[in-house]
This record gives C-alpha cells, structure tokens and sequence, in this order.
C-alpha cells in the first residue's frame, strides 16, 4: 500500500491538505467518502508519523473505518474504542470483547506510541479514569520478580477488576490454590498460572482453561485491568462523603414517603458495601465523585496527536441525539432511585473537542450545516463512486477506453498474484490493455496490482481511479472472522436456556425439577448454584463448574418424567439397562461398518480452479473450524471408500458453507447432489 500512499499524496487536492497538516491548527476536506476517505486518513497518518485520532458520529462508521485500515495495517498500529451509543447499553454487561478492545486502545495510548485510533462520538463523551490512574493499574511479573505479599496482590488484582472464583473459566476471573494463582487478563488468548515460591515468582505458564493443563513458560507478563475503569479503594473511600451527600440531597427533595424510603434504602446499601470494603457493581455511576476532574479519551492521547473528525454535519446532528437520550435515560433512572440526581453520566463531545488543544481536520461532503467552525483552510475534493460492472466486460471496455483517451491512471486491487493473472486475462479476451505492476506505478495506463480495498473510486481532476473486483465482478469483501468461542457458548446455553421448573438430568442423580440458580457462601468463597429438585423432598445444588454434568430433559412425545430419589438405586439401574442396549446398537454398528469399509466408492478428483472460485466467493473468512471441516471432509472424498460424515453446529455457524462446498466437488465431478431437510419452508429457503 506503500505506493498508493505516495502516489495519493502527490495528488493535487491530497497534495495541498497534507502539505499544511502541521502549518494550520484547524482544516476543513470536503468530498471525501468511502475507501478513498480511509485511503487519504492512511496518507495523512504516514505524513504526520504520530499518533492519529480518528472520530466518528457513530459506532458503526468506527468499526467501519477500523475495519478498512485494519486491512493495511498491523493491530498494533490500529485500534477501535467502540463505546454504544446508548447508555443503556454501555451501563450495562458489556460483552469482554468490546471491553478487551477497549483496554488495549487506553493501554496503547498511555504509552504514546505512533498509531491510529479511531473513536466514536459516544467514545469521547464516555468518562474515564484519569489517565495516570491507568497508567499505575497494571501488574509487571517476571521469572523471580517479588510481590509484596499473596494478600496485597489479590486485592490489587480485585481492584483491576479480576473476580475471584474457584476455577478460572472466562476472562476477567482468577482463583487461587495455595501458591498458584490463575488470571485469565481479556487480551489474552489464554489464562496465566503464576506459581510462587513465598513471594517470588517461581514460574509463569499460559493454560488451557477447558483442560485446566499448563502450556507454555512465559519468562514476563504484563496484567492490563479487567475493566476499563479501574477503580483505587482509596479514592473510593474518599468519596463516600460525596455518594451519601448526593443521596441525602434526593431524600430532602422527595415528594413522598415512598420515594424518601426508595432512595434511603439504596443510599444505605452502597454505605454499607463501602464501609465493607467493596466495590459497589453501579459505583460507575458515581465515577465524577472519585474523580472530579473528568479525564476523556483525548487526555489520554499524546501531546502533539492530531485529531480528525469525520462526518461532520452528521457529528452535530448525532450529538444533539446522544444529548437527548442522555437525558431521558437519566431522568427515569433519577425517579426509580438507581442514580442520585446531580451527576453528569457523561461529557458533551462537541465541548470535548472544541476545548481540546489538538490541531485537526474535519471531514463533511458539503460546506452546508456546519455550524461556525473557525477553519485556516479549506480544500475541496471532487471524487467519483466508481461504476459497478457485474461483469459486463463490454462496458469495462468501454470506461477503459475512456480513461486511456483521458491519459489516466488507473489501478486495479486483486487478492493475490494468482487473481492478477487471471484478471489480466480476463481484460485481453475484450482487448482491454491492462499489465501486472511490478512495483511501480505506470502513470497513464490501466495496471493490475495486489491490494485490499472496500470499495473503488474515481478522482476526476486527477485523472486517477482505482478499482477493486467488486465493482467489477460483484466479488464480495470478505469480512473478518466471527469470532467464536464455542465451548464457554455451549456452556452458557445449557443453563441460561432453562427456565424454573424444566425437567433436567444429572449424569450421577438422575431426573429432577430445575429450581433456579443460587449463590452460596462455601468457605468464604461465594459462587453460583444450579439447585435441582427430586423426589421425597431432595435437593441438590450443582455448582456452575460442574455444568456438564447436567443436561436438559427431552423428550419425543413431551411425556412427564417420573422424578428420581437422592441416593436411591433406581437410577443406576436405568443407566445399566441403557449400557446393555448400547452395546447391543453398538455390535450392530461395527457389524455395519465392516461391511461399509468393505465396499468400493468413487474417489472425486483433486480440487479445481473452478472449486477455489467457487469457495473465494463466500462473504465470510472461514473459521479455523470450518477450514479443518473442509479439508477432512475433501480428504474423505477423495478416497475410494464411502464417506460418511456427521457435521454438527449451532444455528448461524456455517455448517450450509461447508456443506455446499462438498457438494460443488461432487457435481464438478459430474455426480448428482442430494439436500435432504425436514420442511418444505426450509427447502425452499435453500432454493
């Protein structure tokens, strides 16, 4: 992309904003949108070499930006701050992937290295910690670094926002065992086992949390929060006077007895858990009392990082939006008593960035509402959305030879030299002239050269374009991985799916009645409970570690199961009729697969060019899953033995992409393909 960078910014418009990027302290770029936007923000992070803050109106066109330029650069170069738009939203659970994103961005810019960020509006009005805060809530260990002490460190790691547990299973847990402490930090790909010997650290391993089974030796760690808003017990205490002013400043002005016992009864419970030493779960809420001076994500940034802010006319609208909903969302919050009245939740974004000492460009399409913006330039773009051809070669002829008669530059993007190839060949069958780069860019002429890009466009006055083969041959994209953690999804499913009173089955107990989940105190320890119910009375309280033990009831005819008795016999004697009638089914398979391994079957041919097309058209980057899938049920194919395969996965997870794929081998093998599904609403569906 290097080339595209440096032929872009010599581009007059281009050459002009990134010649005064460091002269003015506030410029305006009008016409840009799309990749050719994204395109021109790459130019000016590389002109700048420092770090660039990108701000969106929505979160959405974050995660687009950040998509794109993720596709040019290494993720240590770009990040996402993805905050939702509504408050709703962001006070409540925030999945651990955004709050990762969240924790590696704040990381990233306390260290002030060179890079991009990109940020939504929503981003910039959230309140956080003050940034010399953060920089202290992290924990640097090596092979042989002491701890002051087992009890200090668990606390520290509880005020990063670790919750104890007995097992670590999902990110932002730890557990300690004697001298072990397990930490599973969310920018991890696994959890940590530190050992220590007394107080120094006798070894540090990376592990498997299904297996519990040590990996890797790490010689050095460095513990980021589990939160992105780390709270000091120190400067919590402090404002406990605060909290409990604010609170009895809203039981004065309470209209009624039941709204004064609301709101003391609220008031006392967070006094209470202060006075204990804990963290109250909503003191996020109360953040400006711990923290008065109310850091944003701009305080974080270096001194000298430059600032853009896209969309504009869209960035005003959006604010006043966010300001609305603000404002409804806390005033319901004020009357039910969650929230004492007299907070500020957030910051106004726009005040945010107008009282920000950095230098800028804003970025709108027209001139028009824009509000009174105090600019030392402005430079006007004029781009072109490129023409989508759906390969019709004939009029790719047609605006090939125009931009030849125009004397343009024009550079087609392909995935891989292979593509490049293809297309070139492609161009020569309509006698469109058209040559592979080979490093350079050719001025005037129609080159072919590997690169990724969303979407193509036009610079008229530049008599420069770029293409990329979706608009071309309608090939789409593809979008990054799903990403899927299917063994804690699973785990999650099998008890939020139950509801109070479903019958279930214990590995060990048999039937019972599913009553709920409770947590219990065991040992100092608190932890969450299924609690089932049997017959005669009996309970028994599964923990959620031992979650696999349990499965839901089902049943073909919906009959009522007979309960189970704690500690009686009948269902071990269930369990020793099943295993006598599985292994009968059991002789009956190995009778029936001697016989399957006997037969001869067709052995379908290598893969074709035809098949990789085929399968580079999904709109989706294969799992490791599936591309594992794919490669054995290919391998299977292409043996002279009858294949028979069991594919399984949940709704959504690309068990039909897999599937298709063997089924394109077998008709390009001129072989018929049968889909059996159980509906004719699903069959036409697949039609």
């Amino acid at each position: 992309m290097q080339l595209l960078y440096q032929t872009i910014s010599k581009l007059k418009g281009f050459k002009e904003w990134f010649d005064t990027l460091t002269l003015h302290e506030s410029q305006l770029v009008l016409g840009l949108s799309g990749s050719v936007k994204h395109l021109a923000e790459s130019c000016a992070f590389e002109k700048l070499d420092k770090q660039l803050v990108i701000v969106t109106p929505t979160l959405l066109q974050a995660t687009q930006t950040y998509e794109e330029l993720s596709e040019w650069y290494d993720d240590e170069v770009v990040h996402l701050f993805p905050v939702e738009e509504s408050l709703a939203a962001d006070f409540s659970v925030v999945s651990p992937d955004v709050v990762s994103q969240r924790i590696r961005t704040l990381d990233f810019l306390s260290r002030g290295e060179k890079g991009i960020v990109i940020v939504p509006l929503s981003g910039i009005q959230k309140l956080l910690v003050p940034a010399a805060v953060w920089k202290k809530s992290s924990i640097e260990l090596a092979m042989g670094s002491e701890i002051e002490s087992m009890d200090a460190f668990v606390e520290q790691l509880v005020e990063l926002g670790y919750r104890r547990e007995n097992m670590v299973a999902t990110p932002g847990e730890f557990a300690l065992r004697g001298s072990i402490v397990d930490i599973y930090p969310l920018d991890q790909e696994y959890p940590l086992r530190l050992d220590f010997f007394d107080t120094e650290v006798d070894s540090i391993r990376a592990f498997n949390a299904e297996t519990q089974r040590s990996m890797d030796v790490i010689n050095e760690v460095r513990i980021l929060p589990a939160t992105d808003l780390p709270l000091q017990k120190e400067a919590v205490w402090k404002a406990q006077a605060k909290i409990h002013a604010l609170y009895e400043k809203d039981v004065k002005a309470a209209q009624s007895e039941e709204r004064k016992d609301q709101v003391k009864n609220i008031q006392q419970a967070i006094d209470a858990q202060l006075e204990n030493g804990e963290i109250p779960s909503n003191l996020t809420y109360f953040l400006e009392c711990i923290y008065p001076e109310k850091t944003s994500l701009l305080d974080y940034v270096s001194k000298d990082a430059y600032l853009i802010i896209d969309d504009y006319a869209r960035f005003i609208e959006k604010s006043k939006t966010l300001e609305e909903e603000a404002g409804y969302w806390k005033t319901h919050h004020i009357e039910t008593g969650a929230i004492a009245s007299g907070l500020s939740l957030v910051q106004d974004g726009r005040k945010v960035l107008k009282e920000s000492p950095l230098s800028r460009t804003y970025l709108a399409i027209f001139q028009k509402g824009l509000g009174r913006l105090a600019l030392d330039a402005i430079h006007p773009i004029t781009t072109r959305t490129m023409t989508q051809f759906f390969s019709q070669m004939p009029m790719v002829k047609v605006e090939a030879d125009r931009w030849k008669k125009q004397g343009a530059t024009v550079i087609v993007l392909v995935d891989d030299a292979k593509r490049a190839q293809k297309v070139e060949q492609t161009f020569a069958d309509f006698e469109i002239k058209s040559v592979i780069s080979n490093g350079t860019i050719l001025e005037g002429q129609l080159q072919i050269m590997v690169g990724k890009m969303h979407n193509g466009f036009e610079l008229p006055e530049d008599k420069f374009a770029i293409l990329t083969e979706r608009e071309l041959f309608n090939k789409l994209t593809k979008r990054a991985p799903r990403n899927q953690k299917i063994s804690n999804a699973e785990r999650l499913k099998s008890y939020t799916e139950l509801a109070v009173g479903d019958y279930v089955v214990h590995v060990n107990h048999g039937v019972g009645v599913y009553q709920g989940m409770e947590t219990l105190e065991i040992g100092g320890i608190h932890q969450d409970y299924m609690s089932i119910h049997y017959q005669d009375g009996g309970n028994l309280f599964v923990p959620v570690s031992q979650i696999k033990l349990v499965q839901k009831y089902v049943s073909s005819d919906a009959k009522v199961p007979k309960l189970n008795k704690l500690g009686g016999t009948e269902w071990a004697k269930t369990k020793r009729k099943v295993t006598a009638k599985i292994e009968d089914i059991a002789d009956e398979l190995i009778e029936l697969y001697a016989k399957r391994d006997a037969e001869k079957g067709y052995a379908f041919s290598r893969d074709t060019v035809e098949q990789q097309e085929f399968e580079q058209a999904f709109p989706y980057t294969e799992t490791q899953d599936q591309l594992r899938s794919v490669a054995e049920i290919k391998e299977d194919m292409q043996k002279d033995k009858p294949m028979d395969r069991l594919l399984v996965g949940d709704v959504g997870y690309g068990k039909t992409e897999v599937a298709m794929r063997a089924v394109f081998k077998a008709v390009m093998d001129g072989k018929q393909a049968a889909v059996l599904v159980p509906t004719t609403i699903l069959a036409e569906q697949h039609y």
